[in-house]
């Protein structure tokens, strides 16, 4: 299964310490979502919106399922990974697993859209550093 990522784990840094295997990746767009901030937090979320409306990210390619079990429970109960089309090129497009908010935790987005470039250069030291509980060669019990 191909992930499509779109906020902390389209970074390298973030990735690395919640899978074991090395994915190759590319960047890649998911048409008819709108990527917004969450209240308090430094990570976004990805919700329903019109057609014209997409979100830039990076597809991770064929990846184990281990690691994506992995993926699931890094992300929680505010996701559920659903399967969409994302666009690679303007001609070439694949099926992946995208992590949407959960409906029943609408409450938690906040109004403006998440800020990717912001989030580089400002919050992923933080998030590193709070988030260390997942890290390359532990078992999900060891998180």
């Amino acid at each position: 299964m191909h992930i499509f990522t779109y906020g902390s784990l389209m970074f390298r840094e973030v990735w690395s310490r919640v899978v074991h295997g090395n994915y190759r990746c590319r960047p890649a767009t998911l048409p008819g979502y709108r990527r917004k901030a969450v209240k308090g937090e430094v990570y976004p979320v990805a919700l329903n919106a019109l057609p014209e409306d997409r979100i830039d990210g990076m597809v991770y390619l064929d990846i184990a399922a281990d690691d994506i079990d992995r993926l699931d429970t890094f992300e929680g109960d505010y996701y559920r990974r659903r399967i969409e089309v994302v666009s690679i090129s303007a001609d070439t497009t694949t099926k992946a697993g995208v992590y949407v908010l959960n409906p029943d935790h609408r409450s938690i987005v906040a109004e403006e859209d998440w800020d990717a470039e912001l989030f580089r250069r400002s919050s992923l030291p933080y998030f590193l550093s709070s988030y260390l509980g997942f890290h390359r060669g532990a078992s999900i019990g060891e998180q």
